[in-house]
């Protein structure tokens, strides 16, 4: 499947201190409020490096990049920060229509990488019971969610995650785990992964295509994949294939209604 990452005009304000949008490496994506919906297209991210909803323009982008795609698309979303009522629904309202059109759909996930340092990592975050309230809300709009546990911290214990996953497994039993990205040269870096050992990978899914250093917690992601199956849920280690298993399902549904 084709995707594109767009930006947005204004800044994540969340403090993310992990956050790899704020490197000199990154450059930021085209801005979604300036696509008019042609593009041959068929996953678009229309914030990969911000807060969408927190601005009204954006869901107005959003909808006119809806009404004026002629072809099938999926759109994703991740936050960590709280979605109103009203936006939800108005998400949902886009969501059915392109079900029912049988043109994609809209998939929001709530992104949860630990509960006991969210003050400390994320201190503009929402907390981590208003994200599982999050992770209700959506699911209670009929919007396709998962929970998007990444990055995987190295230092946050496997319980915590277990934690994360049993209170999640009521709204959704798709799970997104992934590894940590760092810069050597961020306090993050040096305050709490400095002793961890680090490979470099092309970072396929940016246009400019640098070459990041990662922390790969291979015992961990193994041992919370098998924690994953053992609650008869699903793991997936990238967005792509777990939009394709969203729209399969969707398929087979609409087969045997």
């Amino acid at each position: 499947m084709k995707r594109i990452l767009f930006s947005t005009a204004s800044k994540c304000l969340s403090g993310c201190s992990y956050c790899f949008a704020q490197w000199e490496s990154y450059d930021s994506q085209p801005l979604f409020i300036e696509s008019n919906g042609q593009e041959d297209y068929e996953i678009i991210y229309p914030c990969c490096d911000g807060e969408f909803f927190k601005d009204s323009e954006n869901i107005e982008g959003l909808e006119h990049y809806v009404f004026n795609k002629n072809s099938p698309i999926i759109i994703s979303f991740s936050t960590k920060n709280d979605i109103s009522n009203l936006t939800l629904k108005r998400i949902s309202k886009l969501n059915e229509r392109l079900v029912a059109q049988n043109k994609g759909f809209i998939k929001i996930s709530t992104s949860i990488t630990n509960i006991s340092m969210i003050s400390e990592l994320e201190p503009f975050t929402i907390s981590y019971i208003k994200r599982i309230e999050l992770l209700k809300k959506i699911y209670e709009n009929g919007i396709p969610t998962s929970l998007v546990l990444k990055p995987i911290l190295p230092f946050i214990c496997e319980e915590e995650y277990h934690k994360i996953i049993d209170d999640s497994l009521k709204y959704t039993r798709l799970i997104l785990i992934g590894d940590l990205y760092v810069n050597k040269n961020t306090d993050f870096y040096d305050k709490y992964v400095r002793h961890y050992s680090y490979e470099q990978r092309l970072v396929n899914w940016l246009d400019s295509r640098p070459v990041w250093n990662v922390i790969e917690s291979s015992k961990i992601k193994h041992n919370l994949i098998s924690y994953i199956e053992s609650k008869s849920a699903l793991s997936f280690e990238n967005d792509i294939d777990l939009l394709k298993y969203i729209h399969n399902v969707q398929i087979l549904n609409q087969e045997g209604a």
